[in-house]
């Protein structure tokens, strides 16, 4: 499922029931009527911390319960409707589309009869998830011995990458980044197995390339051995114009697509060079193709990028697109 995220405050939560939408949700503690109402019916009783949310962990498993759950969404039932109540619109588009099922299975494992499914924002959550949180990152490995920050290759046609600076350990976790970090830390512990592609957009400063060298010190510690890529789409473009000069089009291409991680930072510079979007294209295919993951990150939303290929824009959005304010 492709998962377009634009992560906006003052956006509507879709709401879902059953196997279809329905119609939006006011997302106000406050105001509105509809499911405001429900949830304030007599019958409505917080599940998060059991019951049906006990019985969805099962189902999902620790790793994604926690990822998209714990701590971060609060259960109802008013009536005969699950209230899934989540901090902002992308999770609600995203858990709606992606656990739905799980949901209405853990309910009726727990009720013992079909319900409806309600996803809506709450501005509770939104306030609680949108100040800096008390999320640790994960603890790593040291890193082995002769391991660089430059990217784990031997030789190559290209000059040296630039050294890496900023590490997952330090980024600061805010409510406009806190999605996308998220996911930086599940693609470096669990490349290629959930959001692959990986694109993150946004204005300059507000921290895509710190993610991104976070992914990639993060990737070299926990799985030593692997090859990794760090480059910006400046350096790629050069990188691919002087293969062709020197004739070294093969090694070139053999040295990115073996990459275990592939790692493109200011993809938006290969907008307006047909030749190099064209390679990257195909560089794209066979890593994506082997299951490897790939990570990109620009200064605008790929069908903003200028002159961009169309095949290009539809394998950036292809897996999870975040943007950050």
């Amino acid at each position: 499922m492709t998962a377009v995220a634009q992560v906006m405050d003052d956006r509507i939560a879709p709401s879902y029931s059953g196997q279809r939408y329905v119609v939006p949700i006011d997302r106000g503690e406050g105001g509105g009527a509809g499911v405001e109402a429900m949830v304030a019916a007599a019958d409505a009783a917080d599940l998060s911390a059991g019951g049906i949310g006990a019985a969805l962990r099962a189902l999902l498993g620790e790793e994604r319960f926690d990822l998209w759950f714990d701590r971060k969404t609060r259960m109802l039932m008013a009536g005969n409707t699950l209230i899934v109540e989540v901090a902002n619109g992308f999770a609600a588009k995203w858990i709606g589309g992606k656990f739905r099922g799980e949901l209405l299975a853990a309910a009726g494992q727990v009720l013992g009869r079909e319900v409806e499914l309600s996803i809506r924002v709450s501005e509770r959550l939104t306030a609680e998830q949108g100040r800096p949180t008390d999320m640790p990152a994960a603890p790593v490995p040291a890193a082995p011995a002769g391991a660089g920050a430059r990217g784990n290759y031997a030789g190559g046609v290209s000059a040296p990458m630039m050294p890496l600076r900023y590490t997952l350990e330090e980024f600061v976790v805010g409510p406009s980044n806190q999605l996308a970090y998220h996911a930086a830390v599940r693609v470096a512990e669990k490349p290629g197995q959930e959001f692959n592609p990986l694109f993150i957009h946004g204005h300059c400063g507000l921290g895509k390339t710190h993610l991104l060298q976070g992914i990639c010190q993060r990737f070299a510690k926990l799985h030593p051995g692997k090859k990794w890529l760090y480059l910006t789409g400046e350096q790629f473009t050069n990188e691919f114009l002087e293969a062709i000069r020197t004739h070294k089009t093969e090694a070139f291409r053999r040295r990115l697509r073996s990459a275990e991680l592939l790692v493109l930072d200011d993809v938006h510079f290969l907008g307006n060079k047909k030749a190099t979007q064209e390679e990257f294209l195909h560089t794209f295919n066979q890593v994506d193709g082997a299951g490897k993951q790939i990570v990109l990150a620009s200064d605008c939303a790929p069908k903003q990028i200028e002159s961009l290929s169309e095949q290009l824009s539809s394998r950036f959005v292809s897996g999870m697109v975040l943007r950050i304010d």
